[in-house]
């Protein structure tokens, strides 16, 4: 029964995340391609930066991210030569950190100036990043990374 849910959750955390890129890729897509699009993204951004002190807490959430990613990686890299399932889930490992260093790197060196979707996307790409994380921990303390 733990097997089956560990199962569903890992499916639900694949297809959130999934859900989450396509939702980045089609807002971008309809900003570029219609102005109606462009228009709205304008509107909120002035929406979210006056309601929002926004660009602080982006900078915030990216340093946040980048401690707990720091953190998990020490965690990880430290539990990688203990048990061979560790070791099996390397690639994954490599991927989650590649996916989040170009994420905060493509956060950091983008704006509102470049991007008229910049806002939207931002949040999409760290509830992203969130479900990444929360799969590598799934992966790591489920009960296939306990060590036998």
């Amino acid at each position: 029964m733990k097997r089956v849910l560990g199962m569903l959750l890992s499916g639900m955390l694949y297809l959130l995340q999934f859900l989450f890129c396509a939702g980045m890729y089609a807002i971008r897509h309809f900003t570029k391609s219609k102005m109606g699009m462009a228009r709205y993204m304008v509107y909120f951004n002035k929406r979210l930066e006056s309601f929002v002190r926004l660009p602080i807490s982006l900078r915030s959430l990216l340093i946040l991210l980048f401690i707990l990613l720091l953190t998990a990686a020490v965690y990880l890299l430290r539990r990688i030569g203990k048990s061979y399932h560790s070791r099996e889930y390397i690639p994954d490992k490599v991927l989650t950190a590649f996916y989040i260093f170009f994420g905060c790197f493509w956060i950091v060196l983008q704006n509102t100036k470049s991007y008229k979707d910049y806002y939207a996307l931002a949040i999409l790409l760290l509830a992203a990043f969130l479900v990444q994380i929360l799969r590598l921990c799934k992966i790591e303390w489920g009960k296939n990374g306990k060590e036998k």
